[in-house]
């Protein structure tokens, strides 16, 4: 619904648009780019000259990445592994964890992985913190308010690496199109498209297992 209602194509009842509208601010999620238009977020270099001038400006972290093309495809790749890819962002910097720990620590975090906050900030009395230790999976939002408290001012660079690998996140779920909706749409089709072999497979090769496993499907 929502699709149709951004292509335009024709006129819709009134309480349609109500109900794609109603259906976006419950499912609106948070603001991962508040401080960026649409255009910055569509385009990673931004995201990330952001992250990195700040780095430089506020840490002395000066890091300069081999290939910037492949650097996009590692951070919204979900086939490779965190610790995999917290190696390969590395390596496209040229960073390595004795040479550099706090750079490497930033890459990590960066990367979906656990980080000391120690490493982070090269601070090491954050070791003792009841908080010491800092990861982007979901429940992140209901510990984020203990992290600014504990960082203060600091807390701009979770902010600023936290806006990258949120970025990582939306790329790979728009999968190049211009809204969620033409995405999840195109999830549905794919997934209607697998169905639909699923059981021919299962009608040619298990036929008598059809409708224990389909209907259990549907109950599920």
């Amino acid at each position: 619904m929502r699709k149709a209602f951004i292509k335009g194509e024709k006129e819709y009842d009134v309480r349609l648009l109500f109900l794609a509208v109603h259906h976006i601010i419950k499912n609106r999620g948070h603001f991962l780019f508040d401080d960026m238009n649409i255009s910055q977020i569509d385009d990673f270099s931004e995201i990330m000259k952001s992250l990195l001038k700040y780095l430089s400006e506020n840490y002395e972290i000066d890091l300069k990445c081999e290939n910037s093309d492949e650097l996009e495809c590692v951070i919204k790749s979900k086939k490779i592994s965190k610790t995999a890819k917290k190696e390969k962002i590395a390596n496209l910097f040229g960073v390595k964890k004795k040479d550099d720990p706090q750079a490497f620590a930033c890459l990590s975090l960066l990367s979906g992985c656990t980080t000391k906050l120690s490493d982070i900030f090269n601070d090491e009395s954050l070791k003792s913190s009841e908080k010491n230790s800092i990861i982007f999976d979901s429940k992140y939002s209901d510990t984020e308010s203990e992290y600014q408290s504990l960082l203060d001012e600091r807390y701009e660079l979770i902010e600023k690496i936290k806006a990258v690998y949120d970025w990582g996140i939306l790329a790979d779920i728009l999968d190049g199109k211009p809204y969620l909706s033409f995405a999840k749409v195109n999830v549905y089709k794919q997934h209607q498209a697998d169905l639909k072999q699923l059981k021919a497979y299962v009608k040619q090769y298990i036929p008598e297992k059809y409708n224990e496993i389909f209907k259990q499907s549907k109950k599920s």
